[in-house]
């Protein structure tokens, strides 16, 4: 019985505790950035084991000498 209580403890606390995690943002930026979305895999490289979307910012004047 003893047993049930710590699995049902650590359950209920992996559920709690196990939440998806904040997304960290590591650049602040304003409305003046160009926002791309790149679907991933690549169109030009599919043996990339990669799922999603990847998000790229360019702030403004990034092409500029």
């Amino acid at each position: 019985m003893k047993n049930i209580v710590y699995i049902i403890a650590l359950f209920s606390t992996m559920c709690v505790f196990g939440q998806q995690e904040k997304e960290r943002i590591l650049i602040t930026f304003d409305d003046s950035w160009r926002t791309e979305m790149i679907p991933m895999p690549l169109s030009f490289a599919p043996q990339i084991p990669l799922k999603g979307m990847e998000e790229v910012r360019f702030s403004k004047g990034w092409a500029q000498k």
